[in-house]
């Protein structure tokens, strides 16, 4: 999920959304960066009903210039229990 240029210091904002595709709700009970240039902010814990989405919102703040990646991660109770979305910014 590319987030674009940004200033050293300045923030980008981007949207993720995370689908319930199970039967049942899908609850999330933890979810964030493995690099502190991106941050996530939701309300935990979420619930999402079968069939129904929630957006949570990624921002990146760089405070050194270049590409840079870091993972999202994201605990919940479907099967696998962790999802890893990978999100860049310059």
């Amino acid at each position: 999920m590319p987030l674009g240029a940004t200033a050293l210091l300045a923030s980008t904002t981007a949207t993720l959304t995370i689908f319930s595709t199970g039967t049942g709700p899908l609850t999330v009970t933890a979810i964030g960066s493995d690099d502190t240039a991106f941050t996530v902010a939701p309300t935990l814990p979420l619930v999402i009903a079968s069939g129904e989405s929630a957006s949570v919102t990624v921002t990146f703040t760089p405070t050194v210039e270049g590409a840079q990646t870091a993972n999202i991660l994201i605990s919940h109770d479907a099967a696998g229990g962790l999802t890893v979305v990978t999100v860049a910014g310059t």
